[in-house]
């Protein structure tokens, strides 16, 4: 009998008095009091989700998990199948027995398990099955085989060799350009923030080799197919941000550099304080407030892949958040760019010559090689959809984005990651930060900077480096002030 004096008013329909029993690691049922024992077995029996699966179905699972594992020549950690959860087997040997008569027998049956899963509901340790063909809706949780061992450690060399390329070049570029009065003026700053956007970049790129050194295979970022209990949400969180915010923020300004020396030469004259404002807002503001939706959704960090990070197990597994979060707004304003920057070119060739592209050469070397590696990108996107799959893409990208990232038309897609196309993105996203920092940032400037700074500290004199700042300062403004007159 289930005791009078442990009833309490239940949830849905208070008039009614239940008592709450227990049903394994996770689960309880509501009964009303005073009822036998074979009345409890029997609501545990009908209501429990998910039945717990037997330990051999484990035993097989993980079975066949180790040995895909070895051919493949993969290092991961396994669950194990004698764990418990509030002293009750995860995977029982043939059933769950929480009181004399209250009894939940284990499944080794297929037909049996998907007739209880409608939709499946996974305990802990469980994960959705992601095979079609088979009816099982809850299996033993199992790391997906992404890549092999030695794909692992060549996307890791990779993202080290550029990591700490890119704050090398960080260190060298972009204190010359903080530090110059010069390149506070407006519209000469736009170059100074693509810069530091691409060198934050970089620097979230790199993250894992700060974090965790040769330990990055145990960073696995939780999603609805393999959870594992190596999480770390933190990290996911921290690249996703940081590649979400600052890659954003850098095609905006870009986009605001491109349209500025387009209406300049053709003539158009803005208020430089209201540009300048109203640039500042929209590339700030607009990646902050898309970030803001996703993580207010739970769509960033624990639970979604960074966008370029393949690092990170689990990370690349979910072709639709690229696509919805980087490909798709990128083409719109890389479709904007182009428009801006064709009409730039021909008023300068219609009317300057090539006197006047030779003038604004490393303008124009600049704005190309950063639009070529992303149109590429957009490129291998195209050529790798089918057609139906990229109105779908566009589709859903569209709902999502009227429903604020809501639940339901955003679900992730599962798509298995092709190692090829990974190393290519991690390619393109090295030569977008190079583009924008080597090519635009190492100017004789910058250089005669450096050994200014360096004569100084060796001669314990830095009255010739302030004098040569400032000379040099000066110049460039008055440089800057006769060109934008």
């Amino acid at each position: 009998m289930v005791e009078a004096q442990t009833c309490e008013p239940f949830a849905q329909q208070p008039s009614i008095c239940v008592a709450a029993v227990p049903v394994g690691p996770t689960s309880t049922v509501y009964v009303q009091p005073n009822t036998t024992q074979a009345g409890v077995a029997a609501a545990v029996q009908q209501t429990i989700i998910p039945k717990p699966a037997c330990r051999s179905v484990c035993d097989a699972v993980i079975n066949e998990c180790s040995a895909a594992f070895a051919y493949a020549g993969i290092s991961a950690a396994l669950p194990n199948c004698s764990m418990t959860a509030n002293g009750l087997p995860v995977f029982p040997e043939n059933s769950w027995v929480f009181a004399p008569g209250v009894e939940v027998n284990c499944s080794v049956s297929v037909t049996d398990l998907s007739l209880i899963f409608t939709e499946p509901v996974c305990a802990p340790h469980y994960a959705p099955n992601p095979y079609e063909d088979v009816p099982l809706a809850c299996l033993p949780e199992c790391p997906l085989p992404y890549y092999n061992d030695d794909q692992w450690d060549a996307l890791w060399y990779l993202y080290a060799l550029f990591g700490i390329l890119t704050i090398v070049v960080a260190i060298f570029v972009l204190p010359p350009y903080f530090l110059s009065p010069s390149k506070w003026h407006w519209p000469q700053q736009m170059n100074m923030w693509i810069m530091f956007c691409s060198a934050m970049l970089g620097l979230g790129n790199s993250a894992p080799l700060v974090f965790y050194g040769n330990n990055w295979r145990d960073v696995v970022c939780k999603n609805a197919v393999s959870a594992s209990g190596q999480t770390d949400s933190a990290l996911c969180t921290f690249q996703a941000v940081f590649q979400i915010y600052w890659g954003f923020a850098g095609i905006l300004w870009w986009l605001f550099l491109v349209a500025k020396a387009a209406l300049l030469v053709n003539g158009f004259k803005t208020h430089m304080w209201a540009e300048m404002i109203c640039a500042h807002a929209y590339c700030w503001g607009v990646p902050f407030i898309s970030l803001t939706m996703l993580l207010a959704n739970g769509k960033v960090g624990s639970g979604s892949p960074p966008i370029c990070n393949y690092l990170v197990a689990g990370a690349g597994d979910d072709g639709w958040w690229i696509q919805s979060v980087l490909l798709i707004p990128e083409a719109i304003v890389l479709l904007i760019g182009c428009c801006f920057m064709t009409a730039l070119l021909y008023t300068l060739i219609k009317y300057e010559g090539f006197k006047g592209l030779r003038k604004k050469g490393r303008l124009l070397t600049y704005l190309i090689c950063f639009l070529i590696p992303n149109v590429y990108l957009e490129i291998f996107y195209y050529v790798s959809k089918t057609h139906d799959n990229r109105e779908v893409d566009i589709a859903r990208w569209l709902t999502c984005l009227a429903t604020n990232y809501a639940t339901g038309p955003c679900e992730d897609i599962l798509t298995a990651p092709n190692y090829p196309a990974q190393v290519v993105n991690v390619l393109l996203v090295a030569s977008v930060i190079f583009s924008y920092m080597l090519i635009f940032g190492l100017k004789l400037s910058v250089f005669q900077w450096w050994w200014a700074l360096i004569k100084g500290i060796f001669t314990c004199d830095f009255k010739n480096f302030s004098h040569w700042w400032t000379d040099i300062s000066t110049s460039q403004t008055s440089r800057s002030t006769s060109a934008a007159s």
